[in-house]
């Protein structure tokens, strides 16, 4: 905000899982919690990603996000963020509370994922 007067903007992007050569490695290390949890995202296309980022940059937008769960994670965590216009600031006040909710359930469901993992490895060490 300090640098609006020289026009020079920031854009935070929030992007999803995306088909890229590095997501490919990090598979292969990934822990199958994290997997399970993040399989529910989707993957999207470098393309895309790039296409998106580089039009909200380019357009002075604060956030850049692709798909409904950055632009919920995007809304959830804008705090004293700058807003781009009225309706997005109408969009946050009305949406906060039910995806304060959608969040809990999602958190709720990453801990029976984790929970699950974590018996399955126990099973797995007293069986060998």
């Amino acid at each position: 905000m300090e640098l609006k007067t020289y026009n020079i903007s920031v854009c935070v992007s929030y992007p999803p899982d995306t088909d890229t050569p590095g997501f490919e490695h990090e598979q292969i290390t990934k822990p199958i919690e994290t997997k399970l949890i993040s399989d529910a995202g989707g993957l999207y296309s470098p393309d895309i990603v790039a296409k998106h980022t580089m039009i909200d940059a380019m357009s002075g937008k604060f956030h850049s996000t692709v798909g409904f769960e950055s632009w919920m994670i995007r809304t959830l965590c804008c705090g004293m963020s700058p807003i781009t216009s009225t309706l997005d600031a109408v969009l946050q006040v009305l949406s906060m509370g039910l995806f304060r909710i959608v969040g809990l359930i999602f958190l709720r469901k990453c801990d029976s994922i984790i929970k699950k993992c974590s018996q399955e490895k126990q099973l797995n060490k007293k069986s060998q």
